[in-house]
């Protein structure tokens, strides 16, 4: 799904081993559109999309959000359920795509203090087989607000996989409830990172960081979906 795409539904996708071998839903709201296979795609917001299970006995990654200069938000997910060797939900900015294609540079400044914007997100009812050695099994490395999961079960073949890695974000909280019900809370200042360790969660929360997002790019074609997102809009691209 690339940019401009609003009220989307996505339900019963079923892939046999190895099928996907890509994202098995991939929400971008940037992409390299000089790669052959985005030649026909555009960049821009993506809003209000709902996906309804998710199952794969051996993909690459169950859910993608990618998020660099347009905002993904109101983004709504059940039943993710099999296994993958990459990542449950992967919000890496792109930043290991291939060299010529990556979106952001790590020369700028944004590449370790936070980029993109992802709001709005609950994630219900995870329960992954871990088949590869990751960073995280839930990998954010984009500026989140109020980003749910919910019912995460991890059934890891390598245990040295986190079930959540976070960094290269702004300043953020994270609440982390496991099994038990007992709570743990993590702050995260500009540099650092949160690692929650295999496991059940009942629910992971990552709060809103201390800073307004900021985008350079208008609302487009779509004003009045926005209105009522708490986002800016003003001024040109900031290529720093």
């Amino acid at each position: 799904m690339a940019g401009e795409c609003f009220h989307g539904r996505i339900s019963n996708l079923k892939g046999s081993y190895g099928s996907p071998n890509d994202d098995f839903v991939a929400i971008n709201a940037d992409d390299c559109l000089t790669r052959l296979q985005n030649l026909d795609l555009i960049n821009g917001a993506i809003g209000d999309i709902v996906i309804e299970g998710l199952r794969s006995e051996y993909c690459h990654s169950f859910l993608r959000l990618l998020s660099v200069d347009h905002p993904v938000t109101d983004v709504k997910a059940k039943g993710l359920h099999g296994g993958c060797k990459a990542f449950a939900i992967n919000l890496d900015g792109a930043r290991y795509c291939k060299v010529g294609t990556r979106l952001i540079k790590r020369t700028e400044k944004r590449y370790y203090r936070g980029s993109g914007a992802v709001e709005g997100v609950k994630v219900e009812d995870v329960k992954v087989i871990s088949l590869g050695k990751q960073r995280g099994l839930i990998l954010v490395e984009t500026d989140v607000r109020d980003f749910v999961v919910e019912g995460l079960e991890i059934a890891p073949l390598y245990t040295s996989t986190p079930a959540l890695a976070l960094r290269y974000t702004a300043p953020c909280t994270v609440t982390a409830t496991d099994a038990d019900g007992r709570a743990l809370l993590y702050r995260k200042g500009k540099r650092g990172k949160v690692i929650l360790p295999s496991a059940a969660y009942r629910k992971i929360e990552i709060e809103k960081s201390d800073r307004r997002f900021t985008f350079p790019l208008d609302t487009g074609d779509c004003p009045r979906y926005n209105e009522n997102i708490d986002i800016l809009w003003a001024g040109k691209p900031d290529r720093r």
